[in-house]
């Protein structure tokens, strides 16, 4: 009975508690940071900022009540934005550790984000969902309800398609200034305005792609997707290992590029063929 009951006080709080609970944990984390003389004070304090990442969770759940099917792609398309405060981030934050050092930056920032957290406990409100299971107008969902979406096979499938493209996104983001000061002599400085020109396209790239969702054909073109990702999947290292091997260490270019399909007759089944043709770039230019 205890138990049931605290879930179904959390079901009560919804995303809007969740989401502040998590910015001033994040927050905390981040000004201890700033004190921590030890690297085993630094790992603690970096765990603590690390569930800052869980804010893009708790926030696609939290805004995706808000909106019907038709327009939950553009809603979490515009969320996804938010991603450009990363970016704003690494663009500004360098200049600011140069003039103040890095432990008043991260005090700094920890201030902004409690700053941003009461104002979106206080300006914000319960989405939908938890409006109406708090009145009793909607039932209340346990634990097992929530996990329910795990015993379909999809949204393990799902998961691995996002670990691998948004997980790859972020290691880049958050590598690229210290391997552009490492490889290529850049200042702090430089190197953060470069990896904020990175990561601010690819988040604004977000709007589209969630409009683009709303507007497509939906669930007819998913499938054919699925195959290219499995195709890139199984044979790029075969492919990128055959380019070595033919041309050298490099690329081929996605930019100076050219793609032909084409129909094949086949007796069992018509044949897709595709033709790529793509400049080649070595890595010995770079």
């Amino acid at each position: 009975m205890q138990e049931r009951e605290q879930t179904r006080r959390l079901c009560r709080l919804g995303g809007r508690f969740a989401y502040t609970l998590t910015m001033l944990t994040a927050a905390v984390a981040t000004f201890a940071l700033g004190w921590a003389s030890t690297y085993l004070q630094v790992l603690i304090a970096a765990l603590g900022v690390g569930v800052a990442g869980g804010s893009f969770a708790v926030g696609v759940a939290y805004v995706s009540r808000f909106y019907d099917d038709g327009r939950q792609g553009t809603a979490l398309g515009i969320f996804g934005v938010g991603n450009v405060g990363a970016a704003v981030t690494k663009f500004v934050a360098p200049f600011v550790m140069v003039a103040v050092g890095w432990q008043a930056t991260a005090q700094i920032w920890a201030v902004a984000l409690a700053v941003t957290a009461i104002l979106f406990w206080l300006l914000g409100k319960d989405d939908p969902v938890t409006a109406a299971r708090r009145e009793g107008a909607a039932p209340r969902r346990g634990l097992k309800a929530d996990l329910a979406p795990l015993k379909n096979l999809q949204v393990w499938r799902f998961s691995a398609y996002y670990f691998f493209s948004f997980g790859a996104f972020v290691a880049l983001a958050l590598w690229l200034p210290h391997y552009l000061i490492g490889a290529y002599g850049l200042d702090v400085k430089t190197a953060g305005m470069v990896g904020a020109g990175y990561s601010i396209p690819a988040s604004i790239f977000r709007t589209y792609g969630g409009a683009a969702e709303d507007l497509g054909p939906r669930g007819a073109d998913r499938p054919c997707i699925y195959r290219l990702y499995e195709i890139v999947g199984a044979y790029g290292l075969t492919v990128t290992s055959l380019i070595n091997e033919e041309f050298g260490n490099g690329i081929m270019s996605a930019i100076d590029f050219s793609m032909h399909l084409d129909r094949k007759p086949h007796p069992k089944s018509d044949r897709v063929r595709i033709t790529m043709s793509g400049k080649y770039l070595s890595n010995a230019n770079w």
